[in-house]
């Protein structure tokens, strides 16, 4: 009996150091984590640099459209949300990207961490609409370069797969030390469903509605009130879940009590 005792004994301290050891060379992968994100980043008072370095946001979030009042930005977009709310702590696209460049470049907290975008391109031209996104892909590229983790690189490191599902079944989502320093963008919207159509260049991600998940969805990304309903999607567990519109406290609280990646939160909750 004692023996056995002993036993036992020495295999749980030879596990507890192994998932030890494990924990300091790998981290553990990101769809296990709960990140701290803001909605609508561009609307709170505090900028981009300040609600990450500041209040520990883990994602951001941007709209961007190509004109505002008919006026369009040469060789860049604008970020703000309708013409009734315009104003914006960042104007364009190029001004938001220098700042995360900037602070993930030198903030120490992204030694071991990486930083999420998500990116709703509002109103894509019906017209041009390839070149509409080839120009914001572009955009990303030079002003992120090889801080960009995108989705070709994700494809590329389980050989066997062709898409984001097979991916994520054969080889699941890295661990967080191994995006270190690396910046992953989730496109939404229309302008997502337009990107994989036409199978481009892959630089982003695909976030997903949940009536709309296909093979290459990364990310389901849900309002609050359909936080339920999630679960009844095929190989949800796969992916990566990212919720909105928490206005309150107790959106916070049942939000953060769920199985979900992202909470994205109004401004009023940014402090906790």
């Amino acid at each position: 009996m004692l023996r056995i005792r002993a036993i036992s004994f020495k295999l749980m301290i030879v596990s507890l150091i192994t998932n030890i050891s494990d924990s300091k060379v790998l981290g553990t992968p990101i769809n296990l984590i709960k990140y701290k994100t803001s909605h609508n980043s561009y609307s709170f008072q505090s900028n981009i640099n300040q609600q990450i370095t500041k209040y520990n946001f883990k994602a951001i979030e941007l709209d961007i459209r190509k004109s505002k009042r008919g006026i369009k930005k040469p060789n860049d977009w604008w970020i703000y949300h309708d013409s009734l709310r315009s104003w914006s702590n960042v104007d364009s696209l190029r001004k938001a990207l220098k700042s995360i460049r900037n602070v993930v470049s030198h903030d120490k907290s992204f030694t071991s961490q990486p930083l999420f975008l998500f990116l709703d391109i509002k109103k894509l031209p019906m017209t041009n609409r390839e070149n509409s996104i080839n120009e914001v892909e572009r955009i990303f590229r030079q002003e992120l370069g090889s801080l960009l983790f995108t989705y070709q690189d994700y494809i590329s490191r389980c050989g066997k797969a062709n898409n984001m599902l097979n991916s994520l079944k054969i080889c699941g989502w890295p661990h967080e030390s191994n995006l270190q320093r690396r910046v992953l963008v989730f496109i939404s919207e229309g302008g997502g469903d337009f990107y994989f159509s036409k199978l481009m260049k892959k630089t982003f991600f695909n976030a997903s509605r949940l009536n709309k998940v296909n093979s290459h969805t990364a990310v389901l990304n849900f309002p609050l009130s359909q936080i339920k309903q999630y679960s009844k999607i095929k190989d949800s567990t796969l992916f990566l879940k990212r919720v909105y519109k928490i206005k309150k406290l107790k959106h916070l609280r049942k939000a953060q009590s769920r199985n979900v990646n992202f909470i994205a939160i109004d401004e009023n909750l940014k402090s906790y």
